[in-house]
């Protein structure tokens, strides 16, 4: 994912506007359908709500995310408040949590749902980590730290099978009243079947796992979330 042109333009006016941080941690890679919507606090004495999710203030502690591009990947800790409870059912469901997709997003409140420019495309490049161990649990917090998909112990490369045409991304899907997103970023209005035919029925808005799929909601111009491998050649 990529900055959009909106939010590009808005980073680096004189007063882009107030950012908000958003926390997903999803147990769909551990087998589990439990996905957690959390943020420090509310917006303006709201909830914040982006992308059909509405966020849950929480006492929570993120740091470390940052990288100078060279060395060690970092990895970041995330400190949730224990008080309530919320997690622990969950660290002890999925043994300590450990796997689980942690993703920050950043975005600007003009771009959060219910917003006369509610954009659910427009957010700075989104830092997904996944949980390594659990660093710390006491009466009041536990802390976790988080690792890169590639910096978790007992990882070997090569790890993935490179596809050339499909996209392993999962894509929204319909209930009935509304849709469910997976890890595919794609949140837009526009709707396509799976031959990538413009429709106007959610249930029938499947992405086709093709590099055209992907042009046809981003925009042939523009960088693109396909997490296959174009430019690569067939194995003979």
């Amino acid at each position: 994912m990529t900055l959009s042109a909106t939010l590009s333009a808005d980073a680096q006016s004189l007063a882009p506007g107030d950012i908000v941080v958003l926390f997903d941690i999803d147990t769909n890679p551990l087998g589990g359908s439990d996905i957690w919507y959390l943020c420090a606090g509310t917006i303006n004495g709201a909830l914040p709500a982006w992308r059909g999710h509405t966020y849950t203030p929480f006492p929570l502690e993120a740091s470390g995310f940052e990288w100078a591009g060279r060395g060690a990947l970092p990895k970041p800790k995330l400190t949730v408040g224990n008080v309530a409870g919320l997690l622990l059912p969950a660290v002890i469901q999925y043994n300590d949590l450990v796997g689980a997709r942690v993703t920050r997003w950043k975005t600007l409140v003009k771009y959060l749902d219910g917003q006369p420019t509610a954009d659910p495309n427009s957010c700075f490049i989104p830092d997904i980590y996944f949980i390594d161990r659990k660093s710390q649990q006491t009466k009041g917090l536990i802390e976790f730290e988080l690792a890169a998909a590639l910096d978790q112990q007992g990882v070997m490369l090569p790890r993935r099978q490179l596809i050339r045409d499909n996209c392993s991304e999962t894509y929204r899907r319909w209930t009935g009243t509304a849709f469910v997103y997976g890890t595919c970023p794609y949140a837009g209005a526009a709707k396509f079947t799976s031959k990538d035919a413009s429709t106007t029925d959610p249930a029938a808005d499947r992405c086709s796992k093709r590099l055209t799929g992907c042009q046809a909601r981003f925009g042939s111009a523009n960088e693109l979330p396909f997490s296959g491998f174009p430019g690569i050649s067939k194995t003979r």
